[in-house]
């Protein structure tokens, strides 16, 4: 289970910076769009990338986007980070999990392989059978 874990991560690690990117580049967005429509306005980049992480959770106010580019990239960014994004994150586990069970037959063999040949090592030259308890 801790292995499977592992392997996920493992697995998700090229995911994790691909969404790391795509977060940074509609946050760049949105500043954009923002330093554009109100010049005078104080925007923040790190307040746009706060914004951008809330809606790949799930929690945004429509209310910051006014103009229609903005209410167009914020759709656009809901899709490809809620719906897009998450199902290849899901879809990426499921393989990984899919792939870890296939071997199990084969990592436990191995294991035990290994076990024996421990005892033997151990035991080598001796008449006695250890005991495994």
């Amino acid at each position: 289970t801790v292995k499977v874990l592992f392997e996920v991560v493992k697995d998700l690690r090229y995911y994790l910076i691909l969404l790391l990117f795509t977060v940074i580049a509609f946050s760049h967005s949105f500043y954009a769009i923002k330093q554009d429509n109100d010049p005078g306005e104080d925007v923040s980049m790190w307040e746009e990338f706060r914004l951008s992480y809330e809606i790949l959770l799930g929690e945004y106010d429509d209310n910051n986007y006014g103009s229609t580019v903005e209410v167009s990239v914020f759709f656009l960014e809901t899709f490809i980070l809620t719906v897009l994004m998450m199902n290849l994150m899901i879809a990426l586990m499921t393989d990984t999990y899919t792939r870890i069970r296939s071997r199990t037959k084969e990592v436990s063999a191995m294991e035990w392989a290994k076990w024996i040949a421990e005892i033997d090592v151990r035991y080598q030259g001796t008449k006695e059978i250890p005991d495994l308890d």
